[in-house]
């Protein structure tokens, strides 16, 4: 059986817990707590030397990086349920994966770890900061908006392991201060991939 190691702050962990319940693996759920840094204890470093969540093993495989743990769930498990078949969709949804990884993720987190850690009163909130955070996602939403017209999904014409990742950024939008009103096409596609079980389901559990 596999575990997942993650917290429900994490929108890394939550990609692969999201993940999980989409492919109906059996797996167990064990929260790290980032709030007292357990995550960089000598236990824990063990199994992700870099010291963060998210984390898995699978019998004699230990991953991190949430990407790319989604690729190993698919390749392994999915056989074809969040990938798509042919070489040029594939190649598609891969792109945007990686978009996600190295466009959207920073732009999306930054604002958001802004007002949570004032809120926990770890750093002064300055609202100059914040609101020049919050410009900086304006180019990647914006391509993200124009991609997405015409398109239920992402990539490949099929529910896949892109959306769950840009999903999970997107979904910092609200706690980042980032409005998605003047992005019609982002708001229908989020709010369908909301809705899904296994989406529903992660929320529950954490």
């Amino acid at each position: 059986m596999i575990t997942l190691y993650g917290h429900a702050y994490s929108n890394n962990a939550r990609k692969v817990h999201w993940a999980l319940e989409e492919l109906a693996i059996p797996y167990v759920y064990k929260t790290i707590n980032l709030m007292v840094g357990e995550q960089k204890t000598s236990e824990f470093r063990r199994i992700n030397p870099l010291g963060r969540v998210p984390a898995i093993q699978d019998g004699e495989v230990t991953m991190f990086e949430s990407n790319a743990i989604l690729c190993y769930l698919e390749e392994r498990y999915g056989k074809g349920k969040l990938l798509p078949e042919t070489s040029v969709a594939r190649a598609e949804t891969y792109e945007w994966l990686w978009w996600q990884a190295s466009d959207l993720a920073r732009p999306m987190l930054e604002p958001f770890l802004s007002k949570l850690y004032a809120s926990m009163g770890i750093a002064p909130f300055d609202d100059l900061r914040h609101k020049a955070l919050v410009a900086a996602s304006n180019a990647p939403l914006d391509a993200l908006e124009a991609h997405l017209k015409g398109r239920d999904y992402v990539a490949g014409g099929l529910f896949t392991i892109a959306d769950i990742a840009i999903a999970e950024s997107v979904g910092l939008a609200d706690g980042s201060g980032i409005g998605l009103g003047g992005r019609p096409h982002i708001k229908t596609w989020f709010g369908r991939m909301s809705e899904r079980p296994a989406f529903v389901a992660t929320r529950a559990k954490t």
